[in-house]
């Protein structure tokens, strides 16, 4: 069964598991204001900072457990609200990068940045610093399993990518 999307990259399957994943985090409500912080995203947005915390202060103890294997390594409406809000504070400091690696410029417009920015910028130096792909930062080493599959562009902008998956779970 095939779920539309408002977005026309955006194509979501529903999963054949029903209810809440074990170890995963609860969609805000639907209709939910913009401005309003649910429990799902402050729950997020806490462990994603005590992990960026604890990673500025103590490099060498990079201790975030792995979930065996990929299909179980998947990320929540809330958490992906918290990678947005990061890239908010932080793109104005990051490179775009040329295909051949060189650097085009410094300081990314927010509404410009796509998931090669941010995997290029922080994805790829958190993974290898900390042996952990983005997802697993929330998961606890507990393996969820998916509900809804999302196919993106890398290409798009990110904050378009995560305004269609709001509209999709409202």
């Amino acid at each position: 069964q095939t779920a539309k999307s408002h977005h026309p990259r955006l194509k979501s399957r529903r999963g054949v598991v029903e209810g809440r994943a074990r170890g995963g985090v609860p969609l805000p409500p639907p209709g939910m204001a913009r401005n309003n912080v649910s429990v799902a995203q402050r729950v997020a947005q806490e462990k994603f900072a005590r992990t960026m915390a604890h990673l500025s202060r103590n490099p060498e103890l990079r201790k975030v457990p792995k979930v065996a294997g990929a299909e179980y390594r998947c990320t929540t409406l809330a958490e992906l609200e918290v990678l947005l809000e990061y890239v908010r504070q932080h793109c104005h400091t990051w490179k775009r990068f040329n295909r051949d690696g060189s650097v085009a410029f410094e300081g990314i417009p927010f509404e410009e940045v796509n998931l090669y920015d941010v995997n290029k910028n922080l994805l790829t130096p958190l993974g290898e610093a900390m042996g952990v792909c983005f997802a697993e930062l929330f998961m606890d080493g507990e393996p969820r399993k998916p509900h809804v599959f999302v196919s993106h562009a890398w290409g798009h902008s990110l904050k378009e990518t995560v305004e269609a998956l709001r509209k999709h779970a409202d």
